[in-house]
């Protein structure tokens, strides 16, 4: 069987995923004076309103603004009427019809809305949800991974390990707001 072709696409989820542990490990380092929300409680539209005011404030551009939330976030999110209710559908766009990707909600208030279980924080303690600008964050991906495989007799297999180089850093903290809530 093609092993190298399979280990080769699990790899590269790997590495996505940790990257995306490590983007939602930064979310907390956002400056502090423009943090939003209290923790284990939902957020509101007048807490979302005033993160993308902080944006604005810093002159954050408009473009590549993404809000992510937590599962619990996201059912709290499905209270609030004006971003369910069907006769709003025309200015803010269907809630989860035809998604981008993975997790995409929908796009509101300039930004794309994604739920993540990879946002840091517990339903008891709340969560660490974030709206950024893609200017935030940047990341290094260093194009060819290294596959090494080694043959262990005592167990009669072969194991494989891909060696991938990254990096992820904060570059702009007024860019991004920590959003406290659920």
């Amino acid at each position: 069987i093609g092993l190298m072709e399979k280990l080769t696409k699990a790899s590269g989820y790997a590495v996505a995923h940790r990257i995306d542990d490590d983007a939602a490990g930064l979310i907390d380092d956002f400056d502090s004076s423009t943090a939003v929300g209290t923790f284990a409680v939902g957020l509101t539209e007048s807490d979302i309103k005033r993160g993308v005011q902080y944006l604005n404030d810093a002159f954050a551009p408009e473009d590549g603004r993404v809000f992510v939330f937590s599962p619990a976030e996201q059912m709290n999110l499905f209270g609030i009427e004006r971003f369910v209710n069907a006769q709003y559908s025309g200015s803010i766009g269907n809630v989860n019809v035809d998604a981008k990707y993975k997790g995409y909600v929908t796009s509101i208030l300039g930004m794309d809305w994604y739920m993540s279980l990879n946002v840091e924080g517990t339903n008891a303690a709340g969560h660490d949800n974030g709206i950024w600008q893609k200017e935030a964050c940047a990341t290094l991906i260093v194009e060819e991974s290294r596959p090494v495989s080694h043959y262990e007799i005592t167990t009669d297999t072969t194991r494989y390990a891909i060696h991938a180089i990254y990096g992820f850093v904060e570059v702009r903290d007024d860019h991004g707001v920590l959003m406290k809530g659920m």
